[in-house]
């Protein structure tokens, strides 16, 4: 816990929160990856997220692509404002210097495949003798070494790119990822030509969740990101998931 003294001002009911960051009126943000064509593409959804932040307080948004592994500790080590890499809240995650945000989405593990190999895959079992990837540092990589039987391969990738790279390659037969459960399913889960098989929790019967990883000596930032997430949910409102799917909750 954190004790922080910060100006609060009462607009529209909405509670504005006064910003200190590593660089004056600019959040700095760790990810992954940096959609091209946002307005195009499901995986925009933190890139839309932060937007919103930077429109509601009128701060510059800085995202610093970075790899996955051990991520959740850049913003402890003072290298940015925000990491919002997919980290999972898992207590060994929460450096020290940081804090959790909300969660801001529900996951659950799976295999994902080639639609033709349906009739042979069905469980993590059944991959022995064959390949399986997952990325460096990730929960699905530990959840794949906890899980796979002796004759599994498992091959670990950098990169979210190069994984998938090696996969429509068919140079490995399956990725180990999760998938989101508290929004519409279809998103990236019954993909007809890239489905999804051996849905399981991380820890059973544990409900699975990501949060964003906040600096804490970034003032106002974890606020500022909890109150977007309470009033606005995620993704946001508007989204391209809503768009496509203007019935889901």
């Amino acid at each position: 816990m954190r004790t922080l003294i910060f100006t609060i001002l009462l607009f529209s009911q909405t509670l504005v929160y006064s910003i200190e960051t590593i660089t004056p009126n600019v959040i700095q943000i760790a990810v992954t990856g940096i959609p091209e064509k946002p307005e195009e593409n499901a995986g925009s959804w933190t890139y839309d997220f932060f937007k919103e932040l930077e429109s509601r307080y009128s701060v510059e948004i800085q995202f610093h692509v970075v790899p996955f592994d051990q991520s959740w500790a850049l913003g402890s080590q003072d290298r940015v404002d925000v990491v919002a890499t997919g980290v999972t809240a898992l207590p060994e995650r929460n450096a020290e210097g940081s804090t959790f945000s909300l969660p801001y989405l529900q996951v659950k593990r799976g295999l994902r495949i080639h639609a033709q190999d349906q009739a042979i895959f069905h469980t993590i079992t059944d991959f022995v003798g064959y390949r399986v990837g997952a990325v460096k540092g990730m929960t699905a990589l530990t959840d794949l070494y906890r899980r796979a039987p002796e004759g599994v391969e498992i091959v670990v990738f950098e990169s979210w790119d190069d994984m998938y790279q090696s996969f429509y390659a068919h140079d490995i037969d399956a990725v180990a990822e999760g998938y989101y459960v508290s929004v519409d399913k279809q998103v990236n889960h019954n993909d007809p030509n890239f489905p999804m098989i051996d849905d399981h929790d991380l820890v059973e019967g544990v409900p699975e969740y990501l949060v964003f990883v906040v600096r804490d000596a970034s003032t106002g930032v974890l606020e500022a990101i909890n109150q977007l997430l309470q009033e606005q949910g995620f993704p946001l409102k508007g989204s391209l998931l809503e768009k496509n799917n203007p019935t889901t909750p």
